[in-house]
Parts: structure tokens; sequence; C-alpha cells
């Protein structure tokens, strides 16, 4: 069944699933229209907000906005999920294809949860054909991840085209497919599936690209001074002595799996083994085993005068064991990561200029204290700023086209910029305007999580990640009221739960600071 929408534009009137409500596309904003008791009989598409939303506006339902060109035409199609065909013939290569395979299975379980309990079957075909250029490659800062999608209808076949030169830019292309999907009806009568089906959509990151708002990087803040989870086969004491509990460890296989399910949804992930400062638990049995102390420092007090934040502990650069079992720790991630992919490292300098062995280790031994164990020398590595990093000292240090700068502790400095005009790539949580835009690799948004528990995670980071990701894809021009609109426009749901979320885990920490 061919419907046309453009219907819903100039008000047809259709009611909503319960009988009393028509929404109509008026100034790119889908508004409710009550209906009056004859027409209550009749119910429909028209009915639902959410395939109003598909075709309301230039962009649809679409987040984050397209940014090269997009056509999405007011008409949209049933169709049933059973009949939903994947053509992968035109993909570069096998290992193209059984990745699309993967990504093609997540984009089916989303359309299932839409139809939660159930949708009601349609004779109409979608064909999914999905063609690339590029051999299959590890997702990097150079990928490709533009895409080109069209959509169009012929009889009983809806036709569906994505073209790309990498999979992860086809990937995207399915996110967008997702988007252009929808509902109407109820779970009593059962639901139906329906998508934009008029539509010529070009697309790539303006700047850079989490699957569903299309961010592209997890950085994984894997360890800390507080805890070290990951068990790892070359050192299995660093968890058993670091990790809270042995039901609270990241095993091997499961690190592996992360890295795949991240991978299939076109997102790379940078593991940080937070060193050499914020090592603390999970580095205090060199001792009892016989290599001495691999760090100092540890829980030393008064903090402040030691470390970032407690508890305290840093890397011991004197004794050749913390080397060993670093370089341990570092062939086992390097082992499972994409080439090109390395961890990032953090330098506080109040320890080690506390300790006068180490001081005057330093002065004694003019080189680097990684090169040798965590890779090679060209290993790619990410360093938090610091004072290592000062614009005044940094090229004395690191090399910039080996060190990636991410910067933090920003209020009234200009580092970012400083750094970029001596060459170096960033990361950080705003975008400076430079004259050398290649070098800024792009930004992202944070979340402490050794501050925050399951109850707080997703209504935290996930509506701020929506908002950059909108930022860095499309940099739309628009004020944030209209984001705002757009937000709650596109995600109600999920915005509803997220502040859901919120409000139960401040109760809880209510709670928690009453009990204890």
């Amino acid at each position: 069944m061919f419907l046309a929408c453009g219907v819903m534009a100039v008000g047809s009137g259709m009611t909503g699933d319960n009988g009393s409500k028509l929404y109509k596309c008026i100034n790119n904003t889908c508004v409710v229209s009550k209906l009056s008791s004859i027409e209550k009989e009749n119910s429909g598409v028209n009915g639902s907000i959410d395939v109003c939303r598909l075709t309301c506006g230039r962009y649809g339902s679409l987040w984050p906005k397209p940014s090269v060109d997009t056509t999405i035409r007011n008409s949209v199609i049933e169709f049933g999920i059973d009949n939903v065909k994947f053509d992968t013939s035109k993909m570069a290569d096998q290992l193209s294809r059984e990745y699309m395979s993967e990504a093609s299975q997540v984009f089916i379980s989303s359309l299932k949860k839409l139809c939660i309990p159930n949708c009601v079957s349609n004779a109409i075909t979608p064909i999914i054909s999905i063609s690339t250029s590029n051999l299959f490659d590890y997702i990097k800062l150079t990928t490709n991840e533009s895409y080109s999608l069209k959509i169009k209808t012929e009889g009983n076949s809806l036709f569906i085209n994505i073209e790309a030169k990498t999979v992860y830019g086809a990937r995207n292309g399915l996110e967008t497919l997702r988007q252009l999907v929808a509902t109407y009806g109820s779970s009593v009568s059962g639901k139906t599936l329906v998508m934009a089906s008029d539509v010529q959509i070009s697309d790539r990151p303006i700047d850079i690209s989490m699957a569903h708002s299309k961010l592209n990087v997890f950085h994984w803040h894997a360890t800390d001074s507080h805890s070290f989870r990951l068990d790892l086969p070359s050192a299995p004491l660093m968890s058993k002595y670091g990790a809270y509990s042995p039901d609270e460890k990241y095993s091997f296989q499961e690190i592996k799996d992360l890295l795949r399910y991240a991978l299939v949804r076109g997102v790379r992930i940078i593991i940080e083994i937070d060193s050499p400062a914020h090592a603390g638990n999970g580095w205090q049995w060199g001792k009892e085993f016989g290599f001495g102390d691999m760090a100092v420092c540890v829980d030393k007090g008064p903090w402040k005068n030691y470390c970032v934040q407690p508890p305290c502990g840093q890397l011991n650069p004197i004794n050749t064991n913390t080397y060993k079992w670093l370089g341990k720790v570092y062939k086992d991630l390097i082992n499972v990561l994409p080439k090109g992919e390395r961890s990032t490292w953090v330098v506080a300098l109040n320890c080690w200029n506390t300790t006068t062995e180490i001081t005057d280790w330093m002065k004694n031994n003019n080189r680097s204290l990684y090169e040798e164990k965590a890779g090679d020398d060209k290993s790619d590595i990410i360093i938090w700023s610091s004072g290592l990093t000062e614009p005044k000292i940094i090229e004395k240090y690191l090399d910039k086209s080996r060190f990636t700068i991410e910067v933090w502790d920003l209020i009234g400095k200009n580092i970012p910029a400083e750094l970029i005009k001596l060459g170096y790539k960033i990361y950080n949580n705003e975008i400076p305007k430079v004259d050398n835009p290649n070098i800024l690799l792009g930004a992202e948004t944070c979340m402490w999580s050794e501050y925050v528990d399951d109850n707080g995670v997703d209504s935290k980071v996930w509506p701020r990640a929506a908002a950059l990701a909108e930022r860095l894809w499309s940099n739309p021009t628009t004020n944030t009221v209209s984001a705002e609109y757009s937000d709650l426009r596109k995600y109600p749901e999920k915005f509803f739960d997220y502040y859901r979320m919120s409000i139960n885990s401040f109760d809880e920490l209510l709670q928690k600071c009453v009990n204890h």
C-alpha cells in the first residue's frame, strides 16, 4: 500500500491510534489536531506523530542532520520486517560483506524493537543494496565515512541503495535508513512499519562522526588508581589485586568482544591505561612477589601534594620491573587493537618531583621512559595535557609526529590554539578556530565514571553526546532553542527515559548520603 504523506501536510482527516488525533506538518513541526466525533471512526497512519516526523521539514527525523544534500519528499510506504532483503554483492571484498552481515543484523534488531510486541505482515519487499569501493580495513582517523542513500518504490518492491567508499560509510547510511523508519498502530491491534519512500541523501561528517548519533570514537578510560579491572593473560595479577571484586573484571574475551561490537557499529575504541600517574590499585603486589615497588606515592597524603585526585599512585620509573609488567599489559592490548590504535597516557609531575631518587635518576638518564616497552619508536601515543605539554616546553620532550595531546582543564587558557600553532594534533571538548583545521582531530564529550554508577551514566552521557554529534557532523547554524526542540522531537522516549533515570539516580544518591 502506497501512502501519500503529502496529505498530512495539508490536513487530511484521519485519526490517530486512539481515534482522536491527527498530526499535521505545519512550519516543519508536527502538531496535533483534534477531530470531530464523526471523524473519530477513522484510524490510520496519519494518527502517528512518529510517522509524521519522518517527512516533516527538510531533514525529517534525521539526527544528526546530513551535511551535504538531503531530499525527503512527503510520502511513506508500509512494509513488513520479514521481507527485508540485503544485497551485498557489490561490496569490495568478502571481509566487507562479512562486516555488513553483522551490521545488517544490528539494523534488523533495531526494527524488531520498534515492533514490540509485534508488527503486522505486509507484502511490500524492501531490498537494501549496499556497495563499497574500498577493501575492508579497521576504522581510523582518516577513514572515509561518507555515503549516499536513495529510496524509491516500484510496484510491491521498495528499493534502497546505499553507496560508500568504506563499510563505515555504508554503516552510517544504514543508520540513517533506520531513522527513516517508524511505526503506527498499537500493541493490541499490532504495529505497522512505515518508511519514507522517496529519499535522496548525500552525507559526510564535517569534523568527526556510538552508532545512533554517528559518533565514531569511544575513549575507554579502562584503569585508574581506584581499580585495574582488565584481566589480561600476560599479567593476571593486575586485575587480581586491582579489581574491586572477582566479579568486577573484564575478561580478555570480553575485551575482544567489545572491540568487535564497537567496530560493527562504526566505532573505534581507544583504550586508556592510565599511566604513569593514576596507577595505584593493581600495581601494589610487586614487592610481595619479588619485583619491588612498581608504584610510588600510593595512597600518600595530603593527596593534593602528590596527585590530581585521590587515591594517589604513580609508576616507579627507576624500577626496571615496572617496564617489564607495563610492557606485558601493552603488548596484550596491542595484540587485539587494530593496527595504529594505542592507549592514552597521563603524566602528573608532583609525585616524581617530590621523590628524590627519581629526580636524580631523571637528571642522569636523558632518555624516554616508555619507547622500548610499549610498542616501538613509531607507535602513536595520545597523552593528557599536563605540565609536560605546556606550549613553552613541549617541543623539548614530545615529538609532534607521534604524540597527540588530549586537552583538559582549560579555564582561562588558550592552550589548544597554541599547541595547534606548534604543529601538534589535539583532541578537545571545544573546537578552536585555527588556520590549519587538519591538525584538529576532533572533540569529545566526557563522563568520569569512577564517580557515577550505572543509574546515572545514560542520563548524563547520551543527551550531551547527541548535541555534540550534531555540532561535529553538520555544524548547524540554528540556536540552542531549536536544537532542544529537535532533540525532544526526534528522541522523545529516550530523553524522557534518561530524565527518569537521572531522578532515580539522584534519589539513590540522597539515600546513600543518609545511610552513610
